[in-house]
């Protein structure tokens, strides 16, 4: 790399911004492309291969099937083609290309919109911080009559295992768009309890070294899961209201049977949240107990360091007293006298050691 380019990414990183829009601008909206798939009526495949254009004209001209597209990390110009052959709104296309989105529900036109956040648990035996232990994500949902786009950003969940289970139930692609549209938001949701599940194991771990008297604390580390708690709080807690509108408002049509499948995905969120709520309590619990358990450590070494001070205290200063260089010192011409003060400083020192250590100093 030069010095110019150098010095640009350093100090001028909007320019370099700039730069690798326009460098992704060339990037075909086929690069973006995970997956086209057609489905007749019934629910069946159709066995051809598609792409976001031509799965859109073959639903169009065969009333009844729908189209299935799968796109990740689609950037504005791919999606502005998206949008211009699924009929999109220009809000909603920046919105899929966009990602770091709150929860939200919206509807445009004749589509219904969902953005949710995604996470996936990442073991510890691959991570050096347990504050990255949950990789999040985004996904956005739109259904529209014949058409179900679902967009993935990110490093969270992913989708492909709910894709692969649908296309072996012909039966629930045969409802729809709005089936798979349910099908992705109860696998996104049904990750968060996944995900606290494992968490809830990590906890415990911690629970289980704060209150071992013979584990050294590192409260650092309990302040690093505390911190992936609250983050997952905020990802996941403000896409109670958009299930809400889903199972209650009069204002988004969603058939009735399908209505009731998300009561059940909003349940499962509620749950989701409460445990996630619940670890943020424990782990002020934990941080408290082991900042006691750390002061306790700390006055425990501090009575020892007492008593050692005052165990040597007096042979020190009879030792200094008698380290000064004086002709006339009581005692010098005593014979035995030196004796006498030896014995008198270990016995003293033997003294206080016996009482410090029935009193637990020591």
């Amino acid at each position: 790399m030069g010095f110019t380019t150098f010095w640009d990414k350093l100090f001028n990183p909007q320019k370099n911004t700039h730069e690798e829009s326009r460098e992704n601008a060339h990037i075909p909206t086929a690069e973006a492309t995970t997956g086209c798939d057609v489905y007749d009526e019934n629910g069946h495949h159709i066995d051809r291969t598609f792409d976001y254009r031509s799965g859109f004209h073959w639903v169009e001209e065969h009333p009844g099937h729908f189209v299935w597209l799968q796109l990740r990390d689609p950037n504005r110009r791919q999606m502005t083609h998206v949008g211009r052959v699924y009929n999109l709104h220009e809000l909603l296309v920046e919105d899929c290309s966009t990602d770091h989105q709150r929860p939200k529900l919206e509807s445009f036109d004749d589509s219904l919109t969902l953005v949710a956040r995604t996470l996936r648990y990442v073991d510890h035996e691959v991570i050096d911080n347990p504050a990255d232990a949950v990789e999040t994500g985004e996904v956005v949902l739109v259904a529209g009559k014949n058409y179900f786009i679902s967009i993935q950003h990110g490093n969270g969940h992913s989708l492909d295992r709910v894709h692969k289970r649908l296309s072996h139930n012909p039966e629930d692609l045969a409802q729809g768009p709005m089936m798979c549209f349910y099908s992705v938001v109860d696998h996104v949701v049904d990750s968060y309890l996944k995900v606290a599940a494992l968490m809830d194991n990590d906890i415990d771990d911690l629970e289980e070294e704060v209150f071992d008297p013979n584990t050294d604390i590192d409260i650092d580390e309990i302040y690093a899961v505390k911190r992936e708690v609250l983050e997952i709080k905020h990802l996941i807690s403000p896409l109670r209201t958009p299930l809400h509108e889903l199972c209650n408002s009069d204002q988004i049509y969603v058939d009735e049977d399908i209505r009731s499948y998300f009561r059940d995905v909003e349940d499962h969120l509620l749950r989701a949240i409460s445990d996630v709520h619940g670890f943020d309590e424990v782990l002020s619990s934990l941080i408290a107990a082991a900042a006691a358990k750390v002061g306790v450590e700390q006055n425990v070494i501090s009575r020892a360091l007492s008593a050692w001070a005052a165990i040597i205290a007096v042979p020190t200063l009879i030792a200094s007293i008698y380290g000064m260089n004086f002709t006339f010192m009581p005692l010098l011409e005593v014979h035995g006298a030196y004796y006498v003060v030896v014995a008198l400083m270990v016995v003293w020192s033997v003294t206080m050691y016996m009482v410090f250590r029935r009193k637990k100093w020591l």
